[in-house]
């Protein structure tokens, strides 16, 4: 069973593992997990063509309206030049030297198509895009279309040139098949997600990457965002703590600080997160000093009059789903 902290490298496979590493910096089943689909796709909506800016790699829905073939004039081999429409505007696609994709390209089939939208004579273009097509029945289709087609919802995810979006569909079907994730990998405590009603995070990981409606999209970006919110409470802690310097225990400060080192983003150790759940109340119930105030009153800093903490605290990133 796969677990977030292991390799990528022991669950999909050596050039799997190393073609993401070199596109994205994938290491870890959680790296993987945690790059979102940028949008769902449904089979029989197609991508709004007139929406595509030159110069972005893009992953389209469209169906294929003219194929035609031609040899090169300047040098040897040929074309098949495809034009795909969602209906009301049309993306050129141009193939060098496979002219086997003139048969496999027919009109009126629709297909995913992955690239860099480029323009020539004022036409928007894809030059080789990788693709894959909705197969017209179950011979036909392969393990590409399978991760791509499989579910009501089709993920797209931010893409590479070396990688494209089903690519990154088929591994991360791949990693969630029996994902284990202990409570202690969880960065939120079982008693918060029961209060304010959250999926766990193995659920809501497959509710983003599987989901079967929209509402499972709801939802699972919704648990998710808590993860951002809860780590970056974490650190707020640790520097309220901070700022109290003298007045705060050294057991204590020191109790908290690896509260705060242990939920670093992006990944959140285990060692942490049992104790996370305090760190925000801990600020306002720490053990303290007496101190003489400036009246020559004994006092000690209360919930409600802190010392100055930091007045901007920097993103840290946690969680990337928009």
């Amino acid at each position: 069973m796969p677990r977030l902290d292991d390799s990528l490298t022991s669950v999909i496979g050596g050039s799997s593992a190393t073609a993401l590493k070199k596109a994205f910096g994938m290491r870890t089943v959680e790296d993987l997990l945690r790059h979102y689909p940028r949008r769902y796709a449904e089979r029989g909506e197609l991508t709004d063509i007139s929406s595509l800016e030159v110069g972005e790699h893009v992953t389209v829905m469209a169906e294929v309206k003219e194929v035609r073939s031609r040899p090169m004039r300047e040098r040897r081999g040929g074309l098949v030049e495809v034009v795909v429409t969602d209906g009301k505007g049309q993306l050129s696609l141009t193939f060098f030297n496979q002219p086997w994709l003139a048969d496999k390209l027919r009109v009126g089939r629709r297909g995913l198509f992955s690239g860099k939208v480029g323009e020539f004579r004022r036409v928007r273009q894809l030059t080789q895009p990788d693709h894959v097509l909705l197969p017209d029945d179950e011979a036909e289709a392969d393990s590409d279309a399978v991760a791509a087609f499989a579910r009501p919802l089709i993920p797209v995810y931010p893409a590479a040139s070396a990688v494209s979006s089903w690519r990154l569909a088929r591994a991360v079907t791949t990693v969630l098949e029996g994902l284990e994730v202990a409570n202690d990998h969880d960065p939120l405590p079982a008693e918060v997600r029961r209060e304010h009603e959250l999926m766990g995070l193995a659920e809501a990981l497959v509710a983003v990457h599987r989901p079967d409606s929209h509402d499972d999209v709801k939802k699972g970006r919704e648990r998710l965002r808590w993860d951002e919110a809860f780590v970056l409470q974490v650190v707020l802690a640790q520097r309220r703590l901070e700022a109290l310097g003298d007045y705060v225990s050294g057991e204590t400060l020191q109790r908290v600080r690896a509260v705060a080192a242990a939920t670093c983003c992006p990944a959140l150790a285990p060692a942490g997160v049992a104790a996370a759940a305090a760190a925000s109340a801990a600020a306002a119930a720490v053990p303290r000093r007496p101190r003489a105030d400036s009246d020559g009153s004994d006092g000690a800093w209360g919930p409600s009059s802190p010392p100055t903490s930091p007045s901007r605290t920097p993103c840290i990133g946690c969680c990337r789903v928009r």
